[in-house]
This record gives C-alpha cells, sequence and structure tokens, in this order.
C-alpha cells in the first residue's frame, strides 16, 4: 500500500514539475528502455530512502531522475537546430544539467549545445539551448532595451558592431555583427533561449545558421505549457 501511494505521489509531482518542461518535438524518438528504467529506478531509491526518514535524500533522488527526464527533452529539441552546411561538419550534442535556486523554489535547467566545424579554415558554431532562468532573466531585459528605439540607437554607437532586433515565428532575437569577425544571435521564445556563436563569421553565414533552424517548431516545442 505505501509503494502505491508513493508511486502515485511521485508521478503527480513529476507531472507537476514536468509541465513547465520543453515538450518533447512530435519528430523525436520517444525515451529509450534505459532511461525509463534508470527513471524507474531512482524513484524506488527514494521510496526507501523515504520509508527510511530520510526525506532530504528522497528529494535527491527525485530531482535527478528530473534532470534525466529533462535532459532527455531538451536533447530532443536539437532535432530542430540546421544541418551542417556544405564544408561543414555537425557534432554530436552535448547536454549539461543542474539545479537553480534551493528548497521549494529550486528549478532543474538543462542545456543542449551543437558544435559546427569548417575545415578549410577552422571556422566554428556553437548553437545552444538552455533554459536556465538567471540567463534568460538578463537576456530579457536585453531585449527590452533594444526595443526603445531610443536604447537601440545609443547601442549602436560604436561603428565595429552592428545590433539588430528581429522578432521572426515566435522568437525575438538580436543579431550582434562584429567588425572584428565574430557574429552572433540571442533568441527568447517562451522558457528556453536559443544562441548561436560563429567565430569567425559573418551576417550573411550568421543568417544560414538561424534561417536553417526550425524555428516555428521549436518555438512550439519550447513553450510554457
Amino acid at each position: 500500500m505505501v509503494r502505491s501511494l508513493f508511486r502515485l505521489c511521485v508521478a503527480g509531482c513529476l507531472l507537476f514539475l514536468l509541465s513547465a518542461l520543453p515538450s518533447t518535438p512530435a519528430h523525436a524518438a520517444p525515451p529509450d528502455a534505459a532511461l525509463t528504467g534508470e527513471v524507474d529506478s531512482l524513484c524506488d531509491q527514494a521510496r526507501s530512502a523515504l520509508e527510511r526518514g530520510e526525506g532530504q535524500k528522497a528529494i535527491e533522488l527525485l530531482q535527478q531522475a528530473i534532470a534525466r527526464i529533462q535532459e532527455s527533452s531538451v536533447r530532443g529539441l536539437a532535432t530542430f537546430l540546421p544541418r551542417a552546411p556544405e564544408g561543414w561538419t555537425r557534432e554530436e550534442p552535448e547536454t549539461a544539467s543542474g539545479t537553480w535556486g534551493a528548497g521549494g523554489q529550486s528549478f532543474q535547467w538543462s542545456n543542449v549545445t551543437c558544435r559546427y566545424t569548417r575545415e578549410s579554415d577552422g571556422a566554428t558554431a556553437n548553437i545552444t539551448l538552455t533554459n536556465q532562468p538567471q540567463l534568460l532573466q538578463g537576456q530579457q531585459a536585453m531585449a527590452k532595451m533594444l526595443e526603445n528605439p531610443m536604447m537601440a540607437q545609443a547601442m549602436n554607437q560604436d561603428p565595429r558592431k552592428k545590433i539588430e532586433l528581429l522578432k521572426e515565428e515566435g522568437w525575438t532575437a538580436w543579431r550582434v555583427v562584429e567588425a572584428a569577425g565574430d557574429a552572433q544571435i540571442v533568441a527568447l521564445s517562451g522558457s528556453v533561449m536559443l544562441m548561436i556563436d560563429l567565430s569567425p563569421g559573418d551576417a550573411a553565414l550568421l543568417d544560414s545558421f538561424w534561417k536553417g533552424t526550425e524555428r516555428k517548431g521549436l518555438a512550439k516545442a519550447a513553450a510554457v505549457k
């Protein structure tokens, strides 16, 4: 009876906490048996810890289960990122996850990064998806500043750098192109931030990666439920 009630509580907690995570894209593969087994094992360990009176240990184990599910979900979002352009190689996505905050206000975050390299000259492109609150908060403030024409004009006083606000397919973004040769796009949609960094790069190459991203589908999948 205790086992059944615990599983019901765990299921309810997971559903509640995962309701704020990005949706897995429709064309992504479902979770594999290994992930399902790992999450099930963590939940069983959490139940055992709770029965021993180790409440904090149970919470930590459940947070690990949530982090693994979230990592899989965010990795699935990488399917929306662009294929490698001609002459470029796309590496396997790398993921990272952790906890932001503490206690009842804690939040599980995840990153997924795809790295692209061009063999001819060693140019690189790094595309990252993240839902880290501390990163989103700062960039959301930046977006509001750029929406103010006077602020945008002031930020473009440096002739060595051009900053442009973009609003496309559910994303609020800004493009930064530097005369020194680097280029970047930072884009926000719902609870997810997309960053494209080129080194070296120009506006045309940056736009090719930006347009190669399935932005509409990604914005829909990343939307807060």
